[in-house]
């Protein structure tokens, strides 16, 4: 080959696009070194039957794998996913704060916040904890109607909360009765710290003994019957009571009524009835 020939070969391969990469040798490629500690590492573990050596082995054949072709299922999340995921995520939590500041607030609001949730809301007497779904929808399925009851949440049953099913069980009282209620707690609690309770049943007992004076025993814890206040100033009590006359005949199972006025100090037996 001449000289000229060879300037010619040279130039052609120093042409853009006509040269060729040379190949890389096979022992410099990462992967064959791989192959090599796996195969080395499997045969340590083979001589010193160190199953630990050749789970290592594995593991190192695993990540490679892994390295070169990751797995599609391996692959986080689609954001949209996740999306779905975080929504649902919010709802729950969302329901859950309904459920626990749903105290005293109007049935009617509840249902609508946890049927906007998708939820399905059931209602139970406060006192009976009979069902009383169908009424209190009614009456909420007409607000303007003057009679209609207002029906008010006391509580929520928490053994009817269903993530899955979407359903929980509120129970309701009237919001006359509630006022009532919380009016009766007032008025009691005014009154006990006025005249103690403890002191105005020792006193009907006092004036049992005297009115009975063979035998008087006003069972005022076991069998106790009603304690509440008649107004601001008097207890009104009631409560089973045994009377012995004077030929020593006891009569068990009577009721005795009595009201009670005055102060811790200085309780007045007003009114007191046997029967």
């Amino acid at each position: 080959m001449s000289n000229e020939d060879v300037s010619l070969s040279q130039a052609a391969a120093n042409l853009p696009g006509s040269s060729k990469k040379p190949k890389k040798p096979f022992y410099k490629k990462w992967w064959v070194w791989v192959i090599a500690a796996v195969v080395l590492l499997t045969i340590i573990g083979s001589l010193i039957g160190d199953e630990s050596v050749q789970e290592a082995a594995i593991k190192i054949a695993e990540n490679a794998t892994q390295t070169v072709s990751p797995s599609t299922s391996a692959k986080a999340p689609t954001n949209q996913t996740e999306t779905k995921t975080q929504e649902k995520t919010d709802a729950d939590a969302a329901v859950k704060t309904i459920m626990d500041n749903s105290k005293g607030k109007p049935a009617a609001d509840i249902y609508t916040q946890l049927k906007d949730l998708g939820y399905s809301t059931k209602f139970s007497m406060s006192k009976t904890k009979l069902d009383a779904t169908d009424t209190v929808m009614l009456s909420i399925n007409n607000p303007n109607d003057p009679e209609m009851i207002q029906w008010m949440i006391t509580d929520f049953d928490p053994k009817s909360f269903s993530m899955v099913n979407k359903t929980v069980t509120f129970f309701v009282d009237s919001s006359e009765n509630i006022t009532k209620q919380n009016t009766e707690v007032s008025l009691y609690d005014a009154l006990n710290k006025k005249l103690d309770r403890g002191h105005a049943w020792q006193a009907v007992q006092a004036y049992g003994k005297v009115k009975y004076p063979y035998g008087f025993t006003l069972h005022w814890i076991m069998g106790k019957l009603a304690e509440r206040p008649q107004d601001a100033n008097t207890w009104f009590l009631k409560a089973s009571c045994d009377v012995t006359n004077a030929y020593g005949a006891k009569e068990k199972g009577l009721d005795c009524e009595a009201e009670v006025t005055g102060t811790t100090d200085n309780p007045k037996v007003i009114s007191f009835m046997v029967y």
